[in-house]
């Protein structure tokens, strides 16, 4: 089983197959374990997929330190994910379909308390550095609570909020191009890392799409395609595939079926400054 430092940065249109990604663990017997079966490392993201089992759960020791200088993107795939800031006490859930937006800086211990295996697909941005943050001491205390809310909840508004729980139905929608058109659901969307379910109509085809920054298409729903021209790569990807696209890489993606094709996007940048033609 490979380590993270064994992995190779991509630099190059790729294809990600499900079935061939690493699975990495993540832990100790203190902070508990975790699956993380890494996609995508480049020097501008990293995409991971975080499987905890019924009853899992994560926290931290001196050499497995869950705090990073990053903006992380949690969208979880099935089950549901309870993440708490063991400093402030904010607990957020996510449940299937929807994202957990959390900003640079801030401790974070992860659960499982569902039924079934918890899927988590991680988009972080920049790559993690644990060995400038070392020097961060770990909370002193254990907060399990948001105090501050507990003082006139649910009519105070003085809770944390830190950590985001993101919707769909509270996205911010854009269309993509002009003749050829897809919809970005997007979840967040920040200097560093950007987020959206981006849906296909079917028999349809994209624009000639260009991101200033590295991203990433996730096989949610049906079998999908994407063609780098400049390259002359073609790749098809199903549900849990993952094609690498560097940044100002133009690209275009298809969906050849009669069905709506959805995939996941993951960027290191602004969504804002994708372009068109």
């Amino acid at each position: 089983m490979p380590r993270r430092d064994q992995l190779k940065p991509l630099d190059t249109p790729t294809l990600i197959r499900m079935a061939e990604v690493p699975y990495i663990v993540w832990g100790d017997d203190e902070s508990g374990f975790v699956n993380d079966l890494f996609y995508v490392l480049s020097k501008e993201m990293v995409l991971v997929t975080v499987t905890m089992p019924p009853g899992a759960r994560f926290r931290l020791t001196d050499h497995f330190r869950a705090y990073f200088d990053t903006h992380e993107c949690l969208y979880v795939l099935s089950g549901e994910y309870t993440c708490q800031d063991p400093e402030t006490g904010e607990v957020k859930t996510a449940r299937a379909g929807e994202m957990l937006f959390m900003p640079e800086r801030r401790w974070h211990y992860g659960y499982n308390f569902g039924t079934e295996e918890l899927r988590l697909l991680e988009c972080i941005a920049p790559p993690t550095n644990q060995a400038a943050l070392a020097h961060i001491p770990r909370p002193k205390t254990l907060a399990g609570v948001d105090s501050a809310a507990t003082k006139n909840w649910p009519r105070g508004g003085n809770s944390i909020s830190n950590l985001r729980v993101c919707r769909r139905s509270s996205a911010l929608v854009a269309i993509v191009g002009d003749a050829h058109v897809l919809r970005a659901e997007v979840l967040a969307s920040t200097e560093r890392v950007s987020f959206a379910v981006v849906t296909l109509p079917p028999n349809a085809r994209s624009g000639d799409i260009t991101f200033p920054f590295d991203v990433c298409y996730h096989g949610d729903k049906g079998r999908y395609y994407v063609q780098t021209p400049s390259t002359g790569d073609y790749f098809m990807g199903e549900a849990g595939d993952v094609v690498f696209i560097p940044s100002n890489t133009q690209h275009r993606l298809y969906n050849h079926s009669a069905l709506p094709v959805q995939v996941l996007f993951g960027g290191a940048g602004d969504f804002g400054r994708v372009a068109v033609v």
